[in-house]
């Protein structure tokens, strides 16, 4: 969960609402856009593209994926809301 609350700081408090958008339902991109075994590519392409945030370390990558496909996104955002906002 740290690496999704250090992206949130990253793109900053007027992005956090974006970035759930684009992430929520991320399942349907990834079979849309040919990415079934390779999630952690899109959600990579998708902050770089977006939030002009590329991460390189592919352990932390794997990590943020991961929370974001096992729907414990939105937790980690109304945490960081409630602590931040």
């Amino acid at each position: 969960m740290i690496y999704l609350i250090q992206i949130l700081n990253l793109i900053g408090k007027h992005n956090i609402n974006l970035f759930e958008k684009l992430f929520t339902n991320i399942e349907d991109d990834i079979i849309d856009l040919g990415y079934k075994n390779c999630e952690s590519e899109l959600v990579n392409d998708m902050l770089s593209t977006h939030f002009g945030i590329f991460m390189e370390d592919e352990k932390q990558l794997q990590f943020l994926t991961k929370i974001i496909l096992d729907k414990k996104l939105n937790a980690g955002i109304n945490a960081y809301k409630a602590l931040y906002l």
